[in-house]
């Protein structure tokens, strides 16, 4: 850039000299010529051409900002929850329920714990409808191995008669006399496969007859019991 600004500035020199020159020369040509004639030439004034020199223009273009790269954003899943299918510690004590007053017809059916979303959770009881020949029999949680299972509840057969003989009576509190009644002892009775004690309770007196008490009686491998009554 420099050396094309000195090369143009030499040629405009040149050109400077050479116009000065040619017009002195003019200058005295014309004298000659003045002195024969009497007359004054015209005065010829070359100027030299102006040459404007521009400096280019130089256009700074500011830096690109710089490309910063961030590493990718690695989302991690959350890990997953496990939860036990089974218990591997024993359940927490049962419960005391109040099952209220007996339902005819009805049993209770006793509340237990139960193993759910990892955890345990309690089943609270309830009355279920009576089955003839049949006998409720409470689950239970069993141990094996590392582990506890739930041994599900469940109606089982009981045989119609009783196989061995029923358990003494129980002492009841003896009872004041009742004009007009008559004390019936209580005794046991074979009720879903066991025997249940059945309260003494009084009985209205009938005239002319006396009451007899019912008993239990082995026929063949069983017992069976015999019904009391007026006679």
């Amino acid at each position: 850039m420099r050396a094309r600004l000195h090369r143009t500035l030499f040629l405009s020199l040149a050109m400077v000299i050479a116009a000065t020159s040619l017009a002195a020369a003019d200058r005295d040509r014309d004298r000659g010529r003045g002195r024969g004639h009497g007359k004054r030439p015209p005065v010829v004034v070359v100027r030299p051409p102006v040459v404007v020199v521009k400096p280019p223009v130089v256009v700074v273009q500011p830096a690109p900002p710089p490309v910063v790269v961030r590493p990718p954003v690695v989302v991690q899943p959350p890990a997953p929850v496990v939860v036990a299918t089974y218990p591997t510690s024993a359940p927490p004590p049962l419960r005391v329920e109040n099952a209220g007053r007996p339902r005819r017809g009805r049993v209770w059916i006793e509340g237990h714990w139960d193993w759910r979303g990892g955890q345990w959770t309690w089943v609270r009881g309830h009355w279920d409808k009576h089955r003839n020949g049949k006998r409720w029999r409470r689950g239970e949680w069993q141990q094996r191995g590392d582990r506890w299972e739930w041994q599900a509840d469940v109606w089982i057969d009981v045989p119609a008669f009783p196989s061995a003989p029923p358990p003494p009576p129980v002492v009841e509190a003896a009872q004041p006399p009742r004009a007009g009644y008559v004390w019936v002892a209580g005794h046991h009775a074979w009720r879903d496969g066991d025997y249940v004690w059945t309260a003494g309770h009084w009985e209205r007196q009938k005239a002319g007859l006396t009451w007899y008490g019912g008993s239990w009686s082995l026929q063949g491998d069983h017992y069976v019991w015999i019904e009391g009554g007026w006679r």
